[in-house]
């Protein structure tokens, strides 16, 4: 088995291994990067297997094309997840960080040094980044400077504003200023930027609330009512086609006289619906990217509406056309 992980680590190149590593860093798994990936493989490949041997088995799709796609969806939501949580832990921090630096300001007042005023700014309501305090108290115990212990936590944390944060501790530390007023003035400066990021978004919040009703509810409709019209008209034109006698020869008449006529629509009313399935899906990853970019400027954030957006989409096309069909389908069908 170890044999086998060393392999699938080797395949992988250095650049994209240093990336990974951060990225679970990030995200908060403690996992070497080559058992983490080697597991991850493993996995898919497995999972990806199966389907496509279920699928063969079931006459639908190729293996190799099967394998494939299900292959680049598991690799896609792996990192997608782990993008997702990284940003969400970075989050967190910015929003609990004002506090945190003002504890750390008052304790600093209060006579102690910067690691003893960080260490007793942790509080249980400060969840995980109480933990990766705590962490930097140890990796002093064992010897490391209060610098590098903090620079590796924020290894550990995506956030810019905890990088500026540490920045500004480390620079103190080694002119030797008035450590405790910047570290105020900093938390300020934090809460002050939060209050402009919320009324921002309250601005844009109507323009989110319209792409979003486009995406989940205007787009679905449409396609669901299209789907239906296009299902309708090739019923009819079928009607129309198998026509004889003098129904036939009206139809012919008309023909010639340059009055149009139906005739047998050559697209199957399962390719429109296929085609509508796509397009709801793209249109949800777009616009859950778009939504995110208006509110928070930052488009990783929409990644985890993806899922929801999708199956909304999908589910309101599926039941406006089902219920369609069954009230006004009979009439026409």
């Amino acid at each position: 088995m170890i044999k086998l992980r060393d392999a699938l680590s080797r395949i992988v190149p250095h650049r994209l291994r240093v990336d990974l590593d951060q990225m679970l860093a990030y995200s908060g798994i403690r996992f070497n990067v080559d058992k983490f990936f080697s597991t991850t493989i493993g996995t898919s490949l497995f999972i990806s297997a199966v389907i496509g041997l279920i699928l063969i088995e079931t006459n639908q799709l190729p293996f190799v094309m099967t394998f494939a796609v299900a292959e680049a969806i598991q690799v896609i939501a792996v990192y997608a997840y782990l993008i997702v949580s990284a940003d969400k832990r970075g989050r967190f921090v910015e929003s609990v960080l004002p506090d945190v630096l003002k504890l750390t300001a008052s304790n600093l007042k209060s006579g102690l040094t910067i690691d003893r005023a960080l260490l007793h700014s942790a509080r249980p309501e400060f969840g995980f980044f109480r933990e990766e305090i705590k962490l930097v108290a140890s990796n002093m115990m064992a010897g490391d400077t209060f610098e590098n212990a903090l620079k590796e936590m924020n290894r550990r944390v995506k956030s810019n504003d905890f990088t500026a944060a540490v920045e500004l501790i480390t620079q103190g530390i080694r002119s030797g200023g008035r450590l405790a007023d910047s570290v105020d003035s900093m938390a300020d400066i934090l809460m002050n930027r939060e209050m402009v990021k919320k009324e921002i978004r309250t601005g844009v919040q109507m323009y989110t609330s319209l792409v979003i009703f486009a995406i989940v509810g205007g787009a679905p409709i449409l396609f669901g009512i299209s789907t239906f019209l296009i299902e309708i008209l090739k019923s009819m034109s079928a009607r129309i086609t198998g026509a004889t006698g003098d129904t036939m020869a009206l139809a012919t008449k008309a023909a010639s006289a340059g009055v149009f006529t139906p005739s047998t629509i050559p697209i199957e009313v399962e390719f429109i619906k296929h085609f509508a399935l796509i397009s709801l899906t793209t249109t949800s990853v777009i616009g859950s990217i778009v939504v995110s970019l208006i509110s928070t400027g930052n488009w990783k954030r929409g990644l985890k509406n993806i899922p929801v957006f999708c199956f909304l989409s999908t589910a309101i096309f599926l039941i406006v056309n089902e219920v369609l069909h069954n009230v006004i389908g009979t009439q026409f069908l």
